[in-house]
């Protein structure tokens, strides 16, 4: 996939702010339809933009009142080789990545982050 790493059929978690909706978007198109995937999204916008790909789809929508960290630990995640793809802010990145390796199981190995 152009500009990151391809991804696979599975179960997959991909969470993003504003600055990361293009490539979550190229993320859950490249998608195959034999995959699974929750993105968690913080969008800056006025009207939440349309998210679909092939893979069997869940969208959670973040806020400046319950931001990405708050949405993710209300999940609940398939155990089963969990792919995370975090982009967004450093502090807040690092947040999700400890919540999911010791609230959620998922392994540190499966984490691939994005920060600014």
């Amino acid at each position: 996939m152009p500009g990151g790493t391809e991804l696979s059929g599975g179960n997959h978690l991909l969470i993003g702010d504003t600055a990361a909706l293009p490539a979550l978007m190229r993320k859950l198109d490249g998608l195959p339809a034999d995959a699974r995937a929750i993105a968690v999204i913080k969008a800056d916008y006025p009207e939440r933009p349309q998210v679909r790909g092939e893979a069997e789809l869940s969208v959670y929508w973040a806020d400046e009142n319950r931001g990405l960290n708050e949405v993710v630990r209300g999940l609940f995640l398939p155990q089963d080789r969990l792919n995370a793809w975090i982009a967004c802010e450093a502090t807040e990145a690092k947040a999700i990545c400890t919540q999911l390796v010791e609230d959620h199981g998922v392994d540190p190995g499966r984490l691939h982050t994005i920060i600014w």
